[in-house]
């Protein structure tokens, strides 16, 4: 009971800390469990251009169809929409169990997140074996 009791404090402080640090478009504090989201906006550079596959903004007629270059169109682009990273804290976390987290983006495909996602996964191991070493 009393390391449960150290870990919600534990957790209490890591949010306190994380709201202390981000202004609120770039960390939310949930309010439904312990854990919140970070949204990570892009600088662009000016100007920002995209490669947009014609038939995925209108519907292509068959006399359309003319060579594959032809089917492809750059689009100059402002902002695009933040990747987000959701996470909450497991009850015994910190001192059994890592976060549980999630990462979610509408531009990247399924396995450009699996990349982003096992990466995100070896810094926090990283860092946590760091803090292993240190009797805390």
């Amino acid at each position: 009971m009393a390391e449960e009791c150290s870990d919600l404090e534990s957790q209490e402080d890591e949010l306190l800390a994380l709201v202390s640090i981000f202004d609120e478009k770039a960390f939310t504090r949930s309010d439904d469990e312990n854990g919140g989201q970070f949204n990570a906006f892009l600088d662009l550079p000016k100007p920002f251009q995209v490669c947009v596959h014609k038939g995925k903004l209108q519907k292509e007629s068959a006399e359309n169809t003319k060579s594959k270059s032809s089917k492809l169109e750059m689009l100059e682009v402002e902002f695009l929409p933040p990747v987000v990273l959701n996470f909450r804290f497991p009850k015994d976390y910190p001192s059994a169990s890592p976060p549980l987290y999630s990462l979610s983006c509408k531009w990247l495909t399924v396995f450009q997140v699996k990349i982003c996602l096992k990466y995100v996964y070896n810094c926090m191991s990283i860092c946590l074996r760091k803090l292993s070493q240190y009797d805390l």
